[in-house]
Order: C-alpha cells, then sequence, then structure tokens
C-alpha cells in the first residue's frame, strides 16, 4: 500500500509519469533521501 501511495506522490509530483509501474515507486519509497521528502504516508 505504501509503495502506491508513494508512486501516486511521485506522479502528482511530476516525478513519474502517470503510467509508471508502482512498484518502481517502491525503491524510491526505502530510500532515505527520497523519504526526507516524501509526506508520511
Amino acid at each position: 500500500a505504501r509503495c502506491r501511495a508513494v508512486r501516486d506522490f511521485l506522479v502528482a509530483a511530476g516525478l513519474l509519469p502517470p503510467d509508471a509501474d508502482w512498484t518502481r515507486a517502491c525503491d524510491f519509497s526505502f530510500n532515505p533521501a527520497m523519504d526526507a521528502r516524501l509526506p508520511a504516508i
């Protein structure tokens, strides 16, 4: 669920295309540098 929320956030922020695979967002969600930029989800 977190990965999907991260994907939605990244898409909304324009960092991923709308058709991006939500599983790719997992890479961002567990990247500390990205985590610092993400809202608590």
